[in-house]
């Protein structure tokens, strides 16, 4: 069965549900088809320059989703990914998921700043060192080293609808943030802002307690950032967390 609805408050999003044997699938997007950038107000969004009317449009938006499923359908683990292409824009999936929790570490990779794995992977951007950005999030290179970026709030978080108003909107403005620079700086051929997927895992669907944002790339326009935009401490980085250094991290051993 397919339903489609509004929002109560009147931000706004389409609902599409579809029952699974398993799971519950859900699927979001906003009235009218746009690429998230756009709905969150463009690279250089500004708050106060249209009264934070994109500011609330787009906190609204993932408000909305987030109380359907916690509150109105009872889900408290499961995958948020964010999908967009040229024909419908973005869209906003959640796949309910049946697994074991997850095992506890020995510290939080994204709080412990002693851990190599930590400070290895930490990215700062030109935005991020701006004094007048208020920073609530920390931007990384994945541990494992795979293809995409990591937002992570400041504040130890598990859930997106524990953030507040401005995490959540900072979250997701910050992933399309990184990809702009990560393609300006490359001086990529292709003229969009792209990526394949964003995920946020909840729940039993995590493997760190940390709530983090997954920005997926290609990987050949990973590759394509690595060899034409990146600088040499950046490489090595990148270099020393392809050769294992988060399953050799004591600091994040798991325990028993």
């Amino acid at each position: 069965m397919e339903t489609d609805g509004k929002a109560p408050n009147g931000s706004g999003f389409r609902n599409f549900r579809k029952a699974f044997t398993s799971a519950k699938k859900f699927r979001f997007s906003p009235e009218v088809p746009c690429r998230l950038i756009d709905y969150l107000g463009d690279a250089n969004y500004i708050k106060l320059e249209d009264d934070s009317a994109t500011f609330k449009r787009a906190v609204n938006f993932f408000r909305n989703i987030l109380n359907e499923i916690e509150v109105e359908n009872h889900k408290e683990h499961f995958k948020l990914f964010v999908n967009e292409t040229p024909e419908t824009g973005f869209l906003v999936n959640v796949v309910e998921v049946h697994r074991q929790p997850p095992r506890k570490v020995q510290n939080c990779l994204a709080c412990d700043t002693e851990s190599e794995t930590n400070r290895t992977s930490r990215l700062e951007y030109s935005f991020t060192k701006n004094q007048e950005c208020n920073m609530l999030h920390q931007i990384w290179l994945d541990a494992k080293a795979r293809p995409m970026f990591i937002i992570t709030p400041i504040r130890h978080i598990e859930r997106l609808s524990e953030c507040t108003d401005d995490e959540i909107f900072q979250m997701f403005y910050l992933a399309c943030k990184v990809l702009e620079e990560e393609t300006i700086n490359s001086k990529a051929p292709w003229e969009r802002l792209e990526f394949e997927k964003m995920t946020l895992n909840h729940g039993n669907a995590r493997n760190l307690a940390h709530l983090h944002l997954k920005v997926s790339v290609k990987e050949n326009q990973f590759n394509w950032f690595r060899e034409h935009g990146w600088d040499q401490e950046k490489i090595a980085k990148y270099n020393l967390l392809l050769t294992g250094l988060y399953r050799k991290d004591k600091r994040l051993k798991k325990l028993k």
